[in-house]
């Protein structure tokens, strides 16, 4: 559980500083694919965090930004399925 609240805190630190720290031209959303290993219902709070700090940043979900999910927990998929699902995804960058 720590290493997720963690990993969440680092993954937005190096997004603001580096992907998103320019807003993307009118048009053009940035995309955003999450890998992440607890279930959705877990993962909830952090993605609201996570999507209230973009929102600082003026990301706004739907219209300069979009954000791809793919839960590890509770699936029977491999972890390299779902890796391989959003990296086949136009994506700006994936985290993890």
């Amino acid at each position: 559980m720590w290493l997720t609240i963690v990993s969440f805190i680092l993954a937005f630190g190096i997004l603001s500083t580096t992907v998103i720290a320019e807003v993307p031209p009118q048009g053009k959303a940035r995309r955003i694919g999450m890998l992440l290993g607890v279930s959705p219902d877990f993962a909830a709070p952090y993605i609201a965090t996570f999507r209230q700090g973009l929102h600082e940043l003026s990301y706004t979900e739907g219209q300069n930004i979009a954000l791809e999910y793919r839960f590890a927990a509770g699936k029977g998929e491999p972890l390299s399925d779902l890796v391989a699902a959003l990296v086949r995804l136009p994506v700006d960058v994936i985290l993890t």
